[in-house]
This record gives C-alpha cells, sequence and structure tokens, in this order.
C-alpha cells in the first residue's frame, strides 16, 4: 500500500452493513420499527429495538442474527406464524439474547465471561441492547446525572459491558461504552471534556500525521513491504484516565496532556509472517 495524502485519505477495512431477505425485512419493519416493544427488565420503560437491529446490523453479522437483533423484543407467535425461512434460527437467537440479558442485569459473569459461547450472536444482541439503553437514558436525562436505582442499574450494566467488551476485544466499542457512562454520570464535565479533548487533538493533528508518514515511509523503505499506520484517538474516559495517570505516576513529570497522549498509533501488515 503506498503512503496517502492525509490521515482522513486512510481507509481500513470495515463491516459490510448485513442486508435482510426481503420477506424479513418487512417483518422487521412492521414489528421493530412501527410498534412498541415491551418494557425492559431493570429500567420498567419503553423501548425502541429499531436501534438494536441498526447496530447490530452495522457489525456484518449472519442475517439471521440482524432478523433475531430487531425482533427481540417482538411476539413469538407472530414471528413462527410467519413460517419465514430459518424461522426456528432467529428465535433461538431471541431466547438466547434474552438469556445473556438477564445476566448482564446480574452480573452473571460465569456465564457471561466464560467462552466458547453457546451463542455467539444473542450475547452480541444482548450487548447492543444494553448498549441503547445507556444511549436512550442518557437522551432522556436532560443534562441531569442520574440517581437512586437507576444511576446502581447504569452502573452495573456498565461496567459488565465493559468486562465482555475487553474479553471480545471489541476496543472501540468499548470506549463508546464508557463514553455513554461518563457522560451519564457527570454530563457538564464530560461537555467540557470533549471540548479540551478536541482541541488537544487539533493542536497536534500535524505532528501526528508527520509521524503516521514517517513510520509507513520507514518500514517500506527498509523492507520494500506493504503496511498500513493509522492512529485511534481515544474517548472521553480514557482521556480521564490519562490526566489522572500523569497526576498520579511518581516518575511522570507531566504536568498537561498533548494530542499524543489521546492516542494509540495501530500498525497493520498483510501477513502473520510479517507481523
Amino acid at each position: 500500500m503506498s503512503d496517502v495524502s492525509s490521515f482522513d485519505d486512510l481507509k481500513l477495512w470495515t463491516p459490510t452493513p448485513t442486508r435482510l431477505p426481503p420477506a424479513w425485512e418487512g417483518l422487521a419493519y412492521e414489528l421493530a420499527l412501527h410498534k412498541s416493544s415491551p418494557q425492559r427488565y431493570g429500567l420498567k420503560m419503553r423501548f425502541n429495538a429499531q436501534r438494536v437491529g441498526d447496530l447490530v446490523r452495522l457489525w456484518g453479522l449472519p442475517w439471521q442474527v440482524v432478523a433475531a437483533s430487531y425482533l427481540w423484543a417482538s411476539d413469538e407467535k407472530q414471528i413462527r406464524h410467519t413460517q419465514l425461512q430459518d424461522v426456528d434460527i432467529v428465535l433461538n437467537h431471541i431466547v438466547h439474547a434474552n438469556r445473556y440479558l438477564r445476566a448482564i442485569e446480574r452480573e452473571d459473569l460465569s456465564l457471561l465471561l466464560a467462552p466458547p459461547y453457546d451463542d455467539l450472536g444473542a450475547l452480541l444482541i444482548a450487548i447492543a441492547v444494553c448498549y441503547q439503553e445507556l444511549v436512550m437514558i442518557q437522551q432522556m436525562s436532560n443534562s441531569r446525572p442520574p440517581t437512586g436505582k437507576i444511576w446502581v442499574y447504569i452502573e452495573s450494566v456498565g461496567r459488565t459491558l465493559l468486562n465482555i467488551t475487553k474479553l471480545l476485544g471489541m476496543w472501540q466499542f468499548k470506549r463508546e461504552v464508557e463514553d455513554v457512562t461518563e457522560r451519564l454520570r457527570s454530563p457538564h464535565k464530560f461537555a467540557e471534556m470533549k471540548q479540551e479533548h478536541e482541541s488537544l487533538l487539533e493542536q497536534d493533528r500535524a505532528m501526528l500525521e508527520d509521524i503516521r508518514k514517517m513510520l509507513t515511509a520507514s518500514y517500506q523503505q527498509a523492507t520494500g513491504g506493504q503496511i498500513t499506520v493509522r492512529w485511534t484517538k481515544c474517548g472521553i474516559a480514557g482521556m480521564k484516565r490519562r490526566q489522572q495517570d500523569a497526576h498520579t505516576t511518581i516518575t511522570s513529570q507531566k504536568t498537561k496532556l498533548t494530542g499524543f497522549d489521546l492516542v494509540t498509533f495501530n500498525i497493520a501488515v498483510p501477513t502473520v509472517k510479517e507481523c
């Protein structure tokens, strides 16, 4: 791969969003998009199943898993009555997804952190449900931190999601889970830190890009091989950790973060041997 002119030109692989068979697409539109979902276990509030399906679709999972993600809160009899292709497989994903949901709410890590999983697709549906739940709470909070039982619930679910996503290597999604929880904890502080985060990255963007180009050119000159280098920014919660480390680490002389503290350089090569 030749070098690129700017970081924004760098295109890395991303999953191809899943396409549902037309009949299942129609059913999802009818049941998930047009009807209110049942109340969720922990929050006793209506929940939008479409958001769950839209997220799982972006992960490029098998269509049966995506169909189940749209319909996880729909009536089983309605789904079975359609007699669509693979209806039993879709319903089985829903059964397992609800099992994992209950485990997340109970923090049953013995089930959640013990691969290989009976149904990994169903676990990912449960993760998507809980994440979208946190997002919806944040959107409904009107910039006021939740309190009481609702906050205990948020912390419990957020903590469990972080454990699962780290085990599964879902690092970018882990940052999103961290940030929505951090934003719920302190909305005004989160807004301030986000502004600082963006300012630091913009301040050092040119130097970060120069280093990315240097690493790419040095590798290609030394080996003649192909390489892709990119930098990935941490989230707001990640910046908060780095600020705390800078003030508590005995050997650290840092008093203020720079853009270099907020990124990780990721390197990809075509083969395992080259890696």
